[in-house]
């Protein structure tokens, strides 16, 4: 119970803090561009790295590799 409060508690700060600018950046001034990093949940540089990765650990563990990952939609 207590772990729950202590997360509310940090949720409700972090709000306050934060609160204007997410609304703004995730409903007012929302862009397809904007929406889609939301989305993913991180920005799309390191998404790119990511892909990267993935590419280069399908090729190290021998995987089928047709083509990189954002081509791929992996």
């Amino acid at each position: 119970m207590e772990s729950s409060l202590l997360l509310l508690s940090y949720l409700d700060a972090d709000l306050a803090a934060h609160g204007v600018t997410r609304f703004k950046r995730s409903l007012l001034d929302l862009t397809a561009e904007s929406a889609r990093e939301l989305v993913r949940g991180r920005s799309g540089k390191r998404a790119q790295v990511d892909y990267d990765r993935l590419y280069a650990y399908h090729i190290f563990a021998g995987l089928e590799v047709t083509g990189k990952p954002e081509e791929t939609g992996a």
